[in-house]
């Protein structure tokens, strides 16, 4: 690796904290040999075992793509927030590679993939290479190919179609660069970003239908219609970048999910917001909407989590109460618990609603 880059690199307002797994797993060793690498690098992991794996970035269909990396990049990024590190200045890279192996298939590609995570954006980079390179030589360009990356990022301040641009003009005959990223939020613990297809008027009623929408499907489609035909508001999905019970999303896998809203023929808009829990949501929402009363949308799953023991005795309860906030439950072959509280909204075409659709069964294909 280029030794004088490394020491530019040194000086740049980051944290880095480095995921390797399949390739690249002496990235971070070699930039710790030039000494001053400490200001920078806050650790790195390397989770080569399947469940290792798994148990630090979460759930994946492969191991060795472009997802993978990404998955790696955002778990980098959160961990240095677990640790208290600055938001603004932590950065998650996330390497995930399918090298030269003692077993070669014919014409195996193989495969390297570098992911950024940083507060404002996500970025990949994705190559395949043809067999023919040894596997230290596929080590090396991947350690290489790694600090150019974050060389075009952190020292020439190039956008991403100029970065895009600087990999697929390098002279490698083997190589094929793709470079992909999301847009910015420019405060994820604040801020919400909306499109409103029937623009919101400010009324004493908002009407919201929370998820992480993976895969939008009937269900997503119908309830919002439903809800709102019972309450007579404009019903708007409300996209969390970080779920209470789920991981947290990327930006190029929140572009994805963005637009699938933007292909409904009937939709009254969404949010995008990165608060995980419902007070959250609430505090968020009247920062940016005048409401007197806020509505949320909920499966019964989801209510008979919000009226839990821990919400009670955490204050989250009466915080609704005291703020005219209330849940219209839907009950999607579940039972409805707890139907006695104030902030039940009783409708029967909603309580006795059921489609069995769920995006987990559409991912894992047992539909």
């Amino acid at each position: 690796m280029n030794i004088n880059t490394i020491c530019k690199l040194h000086t740049v307002d980051r944290l880095f904290y480095i995921a390797a797994t399949g390739g690249g797993t002496s990235f971070t060793g070699q930039f710790l040999s030039v000494p001053g690498g400490s200001k920078i690098i806050v650790g790195g992991v390397i989770p080569y075992d399947s469940d290792a794996f798994i148990d630090f970035a979460g759930k994946v269909d492969k191991f060795a793509d472009d997802n993978a990396a990404r998955k790696l990049a955002l778990a980098s990024y959160e961990y240095c927030l677990k640790i208290q590190k600055p938001s603004n200045r932590s950065v998650g890279v996330g390497i995930a590679c399918s090298l030269a192996t003692n077993n070669e298939r014919i014409n195996r590609i193989h495969k390297i993939n570098i992911a950024i995570q940083e507060l404002q954006f996500t970025c990949v980079l994705i190559v395949n290479i043809q067999q023919g390179m040894t596997r230290e030589q596929e080590e090396t360009l991947t350690n290489d190919l790694t600090l150019e990356l974050l060389e075009c990022v952190y020292l020439k301040n190039l956008n991403f179609i100029e970065v895009a641009r600087f990999f697929r003009n390098k002279n490698t005959e083997k190589l094929t660069f793709f470079l992909d990223y999301g847009f910015n939020l420019l405060n994820p613990t604040e801020s919400i970003y909306t499109k409103y297809n029937n623009y919101y008027v400010n009324s004493d009623t908002l009407v919201v239908y929370p998820g992480s929408f993976s895969i939008l499907h009937s269900g997503h489609i119908e309830i919002p219609q439903i809800a709102k035909e019972i309450t007579g508001f404009p019903v708007y999905y409300e996209l969390t970048i970080k779920n209470s019970y789920k991981a947290m999303i990327d930006f190029i896998e929140l572009s994805k999910r963005i637009s699938q809203f933007d292909k409904l023929e009937k939709c009254d808009g969404y949010m995008v917001t990165t608060a995980p829990r419902f007070v959250d949501k609430f505090n968020v929402l009247k920062n940016h909407i005048k409401f007197k009363e806020l509505i949320f949308v909920v499966g019964a799953d989801i209510w008979e989590r919000v009226y839990d023991k821990a919400a009670h005795d955490n204050g989250d309860i009466k915080f609704f109460e005291d703020n005219n906030i209330k849940f219209l439950v839907f009950g999607r072959d579940a039972e409805i618990k707890n139907q006695d509280s104030k902030l039940f909204i009783r409708n029967e075409r909603a309580q006795n609603y059921n489609n069995p659709i769920s995006s987990t069964k559409l991912k894992n294909k047992e539909i």
